[in-house]
């Protein structure tokens, strides 16, 4: 079974690789604009809102959503280990002047994180303060009864919480009245963030295998190496492997735009070229998409992941349907507990199931897991018709795969019901790949 993995891992590798000469949509949106190649990491990009009318005499009432926490710092020094990487070229004097400017802007990267490794960035607190104001602009509806209650519930992570109190930051100056619940703590992680990495049920093994299949494909950065590093023996012996030493560069990169204001105008994308900036993010799109995304390798894996919020969902809403819930339930959490949602409703884009290496056609991280990303998911009610329910995926209307539509982007809540009870009953998760 792993061999038979491998081997159609590479060959989707080798025919997406070959195919990357082309200039397709991806390569496009990254010569419109470098900051896209950094995929999960790149910003929110607030586009014009459009709504279908509903159905005469439909009106909304209820929200349910989930919301990535906003643009942050890193996770982990481990993601800037580039800047060690070249400190050691330093040292051995294979810099060239450009990678000695390459080497400052790494530095004051890492500078910057010191004592902020996982907490939201100034650029995060904002998308989450615009994404509110959008969406109660967007249907002032659902706020409007006086005393209107909103129950906030958030992954125990600083990140999450600082969302959390930005959205509602956001809300509460738009509508003065709200009535605000935060909830969190142990109890609640296992719905924000019933994570599809755990390493019980995804092979973790297997993916590491995949990614490092991936990386050895990789173009050779002849570009970047000859800006940064002298040509001499030394060199070589310095950085190791380029494509790996390429691969921490462009990842140590891809944290700057989350600290625009900051690090006011940072910009090390410079240093590589257009090629080389698609070949990376195409990378990057497939080892997140890989494990995290609703990719055939392990879509199983996320989709189950997501049978908890899956069910939360289900039972808040029936409560607001009854007349018992608040106006809206807000969720802050992670990408890896967004994504197993929206790949369990089959939300097109961010929930297509495809091979990990045609992610970048079928979903653009840059556009459909970006910092910030959410669900929401409108309820509409008309006096003696059943309710109906909209789903907006980064606050684009979205279709549902294999669920067929009341009219437009409008589904029969008893319809979505079922998809939900269906996809979040059992509670076996599938067995690992050996």
């Amino acid at each position: 079974m792993k061999k038979t993995a491998i081997a159609a891992v590479a060959a989707s590798i080798a025919a997406a690789t070959a195919f990357a000469d082309a200039r397709d949509e991806f390569d496009a949106a990254i010569a419109a604009d470098a900051e896209r190649a950094a995929g999960i990491f790149h910003h929110y990009e607030f586009g014009e809102i459009r709504d279908t009318p509903p159905p005469e005499g439909y009106a909304p009432f209820y929200i349910s959503h989930y919301g990535r926490h906003g643009s942050r710092y890193q996770a982990r020094p481990d993601s800037l280990r580039a800047c060690g990487m070249m400190e050691a070229a330093e040292k051995a004097g294979v810099l060239t002047a450009d990678g000695l400017a390459l080497l400052g802007s790494l530095k004051k990267i890492v500078d910057a994180h010191d004592g902020m490794y996982e907490i939201l960035a100034a650029r995060g607190a904002d998308e989450h303060k615009r994404l509110a104001r959008r969406m109660q602009g967007r249907f002032p509806e659902v706020f409007a009864v006086p005393g209107g209650k909103v129950r906030c519930q958030s992954s125990t992570y600083p990140r999450c919480l600082l969302s959390m109190a930005n959205f509602s930051c956001g809300l509460k100056g738009a509508v003065p009245g709200l009535d605000f619940e935060f909830l969190s703590g142990k109890k609640y992680m296992n719905v924000v963030l019933h994570s599809c990495l755990n390493p019980w049920t995804l092979n973790v093994e297997l993916a590491d295998e995949l990614r490092e299949k991936y990386v050895k494909s990789l173009p050779m950065p002849r570009a970047l190496l000859s800006r940064i590093l002298t040509d001499s023996p030394a060199a070589g012996e310095t950085i190791g492997d380029p494509r790996r030493f390429a691969v921490a560069i462009f990842e140590a990169a891809s944290a700057y735009q989350s600290l625009a204001v900051e690090l006011d105008g940072l910009d090390i994308y410079r240093f590589f070229t257009h090629d080389e900036l698609v070949a990376f993010a195409r990378y990057e799109n497939f080892r997140h998409y890989l494990s995290m995304g609703n990719s055939e390798e392990f879509g199983e894996y996320v989709t189950w992941a997501g049978r908890t919020l899956a069910a939360d969902v289900m039972e808040r809403a029936d409560a607001a349907l009854a007349g018992k819930g608040p106006s809206a339930d807000l969720r802050f959490g992670h990408d890896s507990g967004l994504w197993p949602l929206v790949s369990l409703l089959g939300v097109e884009g961010a929930g297509a199931r495809v091979p990990a290496a045609e992610s970048p056609a079928a979903c653009p991280l840059w556009r459909e897991m970006p910092m910030a990303a959410n669900i929401q998911i409108v309820f509409y009610r008309k006096e003696g018709a059943e309710p109906l329910v909209k789903v907006l995926y980064n606050e684009r209307e979205s279709q549902l795969a294999g669920l067929k539509p009341f009219s437009g982007p409008y589904f029969r809540w008893s319809d979505f019901r079922a998809l939900l009870a269906e996809k979040s009953s059992g509670a076996t998760p599938p067995q690992k790949t050996s």
